[in-house]
């Protein structure tokens, strides 16, 4: 999102606007000076065009002066490629004067010149579809716009607030830490903070390129868009039904799995909605960091780790950072330090474990191998998905070297150990005498 960075020497630096003013911002198309006050223009294809005012240039003070986009069409058509100049990505609409292109002062106004999306996506995509494109420049263009300077509020309309479910919080939060392979749970609340009726509520919810939908949501989707641009997944709710009253709220809930662990992703809701002759956006986010590295451990009955068992023994394990209240199975193999995508993989005593994790996304100390065991080296595996193969990210004691090992108790290899001894000592006196 735009910021924009003041500095009284050229070495020092400080931010005054981060995030794009909180809103879909993208750029700060324009900046001057009008009546000793810092005025930005922004470019915003999603909700239109802002023009921010202040009169200290400090962080936290900057005013909107206009209405989104100089209210203006709210609904143009256009694929969402259009956006990076590609003509594919599902249909979404677009806020016609997305950009304070130029701006004057004359005459003690501020002039303002915008930029049209309709006459800027024909131009584009026309070229790449040899004019097979709907005319969305017929009825919009540019426009310029003039004002004494007056500030004007927006009124507050629409909230909008989006967090996943935390299984060991057991509460609703905007930033959670889930292992891949985990079911997340995300809510979108969207409220009318205004004075009037909320109506032609539309919800879009863009899920990054490692989250996958999961269904099981409180209100089925109307759109399902996978792989939008190569960057994730686009939902879509089209709530026109509803009308939602002051201070009430819609919210929807889903799940979605955790299919990549490399990056932390921010996971955005958009949301749109008209209050009397007003149209507001909103938008929220929610971060999933797929950072969590799921372990699993051999122990003892008292659930102490031990990687040395006698054959007399039981062998137990517990595990950390597995899919919440998820079915897993636990399968003893014999080791392997060279472990490759979609091993098969064989229990040596045939018999897996098929255990529940806790929602704390643990495994309790686990028996895994009653005695009498068979002398060797193993490795324990958990089966997160049950698909009876290893996959990335699926829990190993040890990846490389040996989970445990099962050894005759010192008695029983004792015995034949002092005969050897003895023997030797028995020829090595003989010798001796001679």
């Amino acid at each position: 999102m735009a910021e924009i960075w003041r500095t009284s020497n050229g070495i020092s630096w400080e931010p005054v606007v981060q995030y794009g003013f909180l809103r879909t911002n993208g750029y700060i198309w324009r900046l001057t000076v009008y009546g000793n006050k810092l005025i930005a223009g922004t470019m915003n294809p999603f909700t239109g065009c802002e023009i921010w005012m202040s009169e200290t240039g400090d962080f936290g003070t900057f005013e909107q002066m206009n209405i989104h986009g100089m209210d203006g069409a709210m609904s143009l058509p256009a694929n969402l490629g259009a956006f990076i100049d590609r003509d594919d990505g599902p249909i979404v609409p677009w806020a016609d004067q997305y950009g304070v292109r130029t701006v004057a002062n004359y005459q003690g106004n501020l002039i303002v010149g915008t930029a049209s999306w309709g006459d800027w996506v024909d131009r584009m995509l026309s070229q790449q579809t040899d004019g097979n494109w709907h005319d969305l420049s017929g009825y919009v263009g540019c426009e310029i716009w003039s004002t004494d300077g007056t500030l004007w509020t927006p009124p507050e309309t629409v909230e909008v607030n989006k967090t996943v479910w935390d299984p060991v919080a057991q509460s609703w939060v905007h930033e959670l830490e889930a292992p891949l392979g985990d079911t997340v749970r995300f809510r979108c609340e969207i409220k009318n903070i205004g004075l009037e009726d909320l109506t032609n509520i539309v919800v879009w919810d863009f899920l990054s390129h490692s989250l996958e939908y999961a269904d099981d949501a409180t209100i089925e989707p109307t759109c399902n868009v996978e792989d939008v641009l190569g960057f994730g997944t686009l939902l879509k709710w089209d709530l026109s039904s509803y009308t939602l009253t002051p201070g009430n709220s819609i919210v929807i809930k889903y799940d979605a799995n955790v299919i990549e662990k490399e990056h932390k992703e921010v996971n955005f809701v958009f949301a749109r909605g008209k209050c009397g002759s007003y149209w507001d956006y909103e938008w929220d986010y929610a971060v999933i960091n797929p950072t969590l590295i799921p372990t699993v451990t051999s122990s003892n009955v008292t659930g102490v780790e031990t990687d040395s068992f006698d054959l007399s023994e039981d062998v137990y394990c517990y595990a950390k950072n597995l899919p919440a209240n998820r079915w897993v199975d636990i399968y003893v193999v014999k080791n392997n330090d060279t472990w490759e995508e979609g091993t098969v993989l064989i229990d040596v005593i045939n018999g897996i474990e098929t255990v529940k994790t806790q929602p704390d996304r643990s495994l309790q100390n686990t028996l895994i191998w009653e005695s009498t065991l068979m002398q060797g080296s193993y490795d324990i595996v958990i089966d997160t998905n049950q698909n009876g193969k290893w996959n990335e990210g699926e829990p190993i004691d040890s990846l490389a070297t040996t989970g445990f090992d099962a050894v005759p108790e010192f008695t029983t290899i004792a015995i034949p150990v002092a005969a050897i001894l003895g023997l030797l000592f028995f020829f090595n006196r003989r010798k001796q005498r001679k």
